[in-house]
């Protein structure tokens, strides 16, 4: 009898944190109130219009859209489409209908501040990628596998998602324009 009652419960914390695990965002959904580590670099503070050195809401950044990839600092997938996301980087930068509407950053789940600079100096990022240590954002996020991608417009809704890698900065620049308020 003891061991039936133990069992039930831990068949019902089991269903209750599994409960409680965020879902992954899909179109339409919320980012809710997500809050995003501090930059590690100044320079990316200014860009993403936060204080240096303190972690941010996502509503405290400034643009209309903003875009997160979910990146492994060990994941090949990531390494191999690094190029594709800097030249998504720089096409937002010349396009003058995307240039300060639209914010991109990385977000680098699990990876300690030495990984997250090796990649970022590997990658020849010109992009913020944020350090998510104790994979606190990645939980809220839902856990998802990386690469993945998010644009979410200002107010933390939705609007599209991608997991694996981008094939076509051109495509997803489309779909930036088009999401444009």
């Amino acid at each position: 009898m003891l061991a039936h009652g133990c069992l039930c419960a831990m068949l019902v914390s089991c269903l209750f944190a599994v409960a409680l695990a965020a879902e992954l965002p899909v179109e339409g959904g919320s980012l809710g109130a997500l809050r995003l580590p501090a930059p590690a670099i100044p320079a990316e503070s200014a860009y993403l219009g936060v204080p240096s050195g303190e972690s941010f809401a996502f509503s405290d950044l400034k643009a209309d859209l903003v875009v997160i990839e979910v990146i492994g600092v060990y994941c090949p997938i990531c390494h191999e489409q690094a190029p594709a996301l800097r030249s998504l980087f720089r096409s937002l930068q010349r396009d003058g209908a995307l240039n300060g509407r639209v914010c991109f950053l990385a977000l680098a789940s699990g990876a300690t501040e030495l990984e997250v600079a090796a990649v970022r100096k590997e990658h020849r990022a010109e992009y913020p990628i944020l350090r998510d240590e104790d994979y606190s954002v990645h939980k809220n996020l839902g856990e998802p596998k990386t690469p993945f991608l998010i644009l979410a417009d200002a107010s933390g809704k939705v609007l599209h998602t991608h997991l694996g890698r981008l094939e076509s900065p051109e495509a997803f620049l489309k779909i930036l324009h088009e999401r444009l308020p």
